[in-house]
């Protein structure tokens, strides 16, 4: 078969994968939306989650999986900055339910990894992976706000590192779109077409439409989290226009891709935080990278940019050393 046989079949194989998380996504997201719907109704629920019986939950019209997602909370680490809730791995069960479901037809072993599956390493062995975010931005979900996402992405192993071939974001509480990304590929929007922006601007040449910044909240440590802050605060307020936070990576991700903000930066994310938005940042145009401008690294800084010039971006954040030393 020649090189462009091959090529038809891995463009095949990987329109499978995106229908499969695609429907997968579309699944979970009306459970997820559903249970927010129906909570907010019960006012006590949001203050104090474990004194709500299972009786006002069965009156309230949630199915028995719903029950069970909504009982209480843990704290991961015993911080609260680390909630999760139980809601998050009933979602991670349904995930991995759906996939084994319907994937019987791609007829590869693939290792499943996620923010609850207590698993922060990659298995060194597995050639193909699902990488799944159950609930990001869980604080928004329980806090009554609506932007949340749940991710799915699929990677491949090439040459001892991973390679995202498709990721896929829902945000069931912002209009219940899917946002879909192949490598080297146009992302779509419920199926859609997400169109390409113009990417060569300098921050100096950009016009008032431009330069909103967006982003996350600091890593753990506290005197490292300070740091990042004051600089990173720094460097928002002498060269950007304003500023946002979402507190979520797939939503503020999904801003970027659309042309609504221009520069999102996390300080620390996960793998299962960042993966499914490579694809689909990229294939408008946009650019993912760590603070040197090269791939995405778990646990290091991540800059998101689409709209202005990335490179005039790590350079200011280097200028108020954010960047590397």
């Amino acid at each position: 078969m020649g090189d462009s046989g091959l090529l038809q079949l891995q463009s095949a194989y990987y329109d499978a994968v995106k229908r499969l998380l695609m429907q997968t996504a579309n699944e979970v997201s009306g459970v997820a939306d559903g249970l927010f719907r129906r909570l907010r109704q019960e006012e006590r629920f949001l203050q104090r989650p474990e004194e709500v019986s299972d009786e006002t939950l069965r009156v309230l019209g949630l199915s028995a999986v719903e029950r069970a997602m909504a009982g209480g909370t843990v704290f991961k680490g015993g911080r609260p900055s680390n909630l999760v809730s139980a809601i998050e791995f009933e979602i991670r069960t349904l995930l991995q339910d759906r996939l084994q479901q319907h994937a019987g037809n791609l007829q590869r072993k693939i290792a499943f990894l996620s923010e609850e599956s207590a698993e922060d390493n990659v298995p060194s062995d597995a050639p193909a992976l699902w990488i799944a975010d159950e609930l990001d931005g869980s604080v928004n979900f329980w806090d009554d706000r609506r932007e949340y996402a749940i991710h799915l992405a699929y990677a491949e192993r090439e040459d001892a590192k991973l390679a995202i071939k498709v990721g896929v974001i829902a945000t069931p509480g912002l209009g219940r779109h899917i946002y879909t990304g192949i490598a080297s590929q146009t992302p779509e929007r419920d199926g859609i077409p997400i169109g390409r922006r113009i990417v060569s601007r300098s921050l100096r040449e950009a016009d008032i439409t431009a330069c909103l910044f967006n982003t996350a909240t600091g890593p753990a440590e506290l005197e490292t989290q300070v740091r990042f802050g004051q600089q990173l605060m720094a460097a928002v307020l002498t060269e950007f226009r304003s500023f946002r936070s979402y507190g979520s990576f797939g939503v503020s991700a999904i801003r970027v891709a659309t042309g609504r903000d221009q520069v999102y930066v996390h300080p620390n994310p996960a793998l299962w935080d960042f993966a499914s938005a490579v694809p689909i940042v990229r294939g408008v145009g946009g650019y993912i990278t760590g603070l040197d401008g090269k791939d995405p690294v778990p646990r290091k800084p991540v800059v998101v940019s689409n709209g202005v010039d990335h490179q005039d971006v790590l350079r200011i954040l280097k200028q108020y050393s954010l960047g590397p030393q």
